[in-house]
C-alpha cells in the first residue's frame, strides 16, 4: 500500500528534525531523551532503577 502525500511529509519533517537526527546519532530510541536528560538536569526527579514511561502528547 503506497504512503499518502501526508505520510510521506511527516517522515520527511520527522527525520529532518534535529532531536531526532541527534537521537539516532547517541543512540537513544526516540527524541524524547532529550527532554528526560533536561528534566533530570533541572529538578534531579529520576533516581537510580526508577522506571519511566514517556506517554507523549502533541
Amino acid at each position: 500500500m503506497a504512503r499518502s502525500k501526508t505520510s510521506k511529509q511527516w517522515l520527511k519533517e520527522h527525520f529532518d528534525d534535529v532531536y531526532v537526527r541527534r537521537a539516532q546519532e547517541e543512540g537513544y530510541r526516540s527524541r524524547a531523551s532529550f527532554k528526560l536528560l533536561e528534566i533530570q538536569e533541572q529538578d534531579r526527579l529520576i533516581k537510580r532503577g526508577m522506571t519511566v514511561v514517556d506517554l507523549g502528547a502533541a
